[in-house]
């Protein structure tokens, strides 16, 4: 009896072991996932700020240009940037409300991680109660 004992301990150490060592390569895949969706984030920011400051520039020319275009026209020049502002604001308007709905699809988990931790569970319950 106290032999068995010894060998349902030790099937439990070896269970409980193998259980952390499994947790701990989940974590290490999590971090290395998360890792790898910071460093897209932060390449992506980067360049999204490089090309807004570019399209800013740009931008404000050919807002100067459609200004002094109604103004040449015959338009008074604070008529001429007024119509402008309020077409600018419109377009700025709709850009952020896009953008909010963009935002507010956006779906970061670390999908390959969490399909891993719910294969680990499921294995270790079918283990269980193969034993």
């Amino acid at each position: 009896m106290n032999e068995q004992q010894t060998s349902i301990s030790a099937l439990f150490g070896d269970v409980g072991r193998k259980f952390v060592a499994l947790i701990r390569a989940d974590a290490g895949v999590f971090r290395a996932e998360m890792q790898q969706k910071v460093n897209q984030g932060i390449s992506s920011g980067l360049w999204l700020a490089i090309a807004a400051l570019a399209l800013l520039f740009a931008f404000a020319l050919a807002l100067t240009a459609v200004v002094l275009m109604l103004i040449s026209l015959g338009l008074q020049p604070p008529v001429a940037a007024g119509i402008m502002a309020i077409v600018t604001g419109v377009l700025g308007w709709l850009a952020a409300q896009h953008g909010l709905a963009q935002m507010r699809s956006l779906h970061i988990r670390p999908d390959r991680t969490l399909a891993q931790l719910r294969e680990n569970a499921n294995l270790f319950k079918t283990g269980a109660n193969d034993a």
